[in-house]
């Protein structure tokens, strides 16, 4: 099993100042489940993975594989993404941030890589509106 993936959950709940208890209550499992994953014994299902990603507000890549924000930046850039500091410091329902998540996971991208996604075909949508408003203005 994972250990490195143990060793971030327990950090993460000891940073938090959480027992085990407390995270295996929120999110649904019993302490002693959150204590084998922090002990590397068994590993999360994909849904309480995403579940643990929503409650300690950090994503899959690094609850996962231990990729930082840092890491996943010098990615991004060097796939040609570009995208100055302000525009993803972004606060976050913890219900949007799950969905996020769990859309992250299927469509394979990270989960900067969703959000930008998620950004990009908003602009799509709002454009196609404008358009269509426009039309229907001149056909008046």
């Amino acid at each position: 099993m994972d250990n490195e993936f143990g060793a971030r959950l327990k950090k993460l709940r000891t940073d938090s100042g959480l027992t085990v208890r407390e995270v295996g209550e929120a999110v649904g499992v019993g302490w002693t489940q959150i204590s084998r994953y922090e002990r590397g014994l068994a590993m999360p299902r994909p849904k309480l993975l995403l579940e643990l990603c929503a409650y300690f507000k950090v994503t899959l890549e690094f609850l996962r594989d231990g990729l930082t924000a840092e890491e996943e930046w010098r990615r991004m850039e060097a796939s040609g993404i570009r995208l100055d500091e302000e525009e993803m410091q972004l606060e976050l329902a913890p219900d949007v941030f799950r969905m996020i998540l769990e859309r992250s996971m299927v469509s394979k991208r990270t989960f900067r890589g969703e959000v930008i996604y998620l950004l990009e075909q908003g602009i799509k949508h709002d454009i196609d509106q404008l358009k269509d408003q426009k039309k229907k203005k001149t056909r008046r």
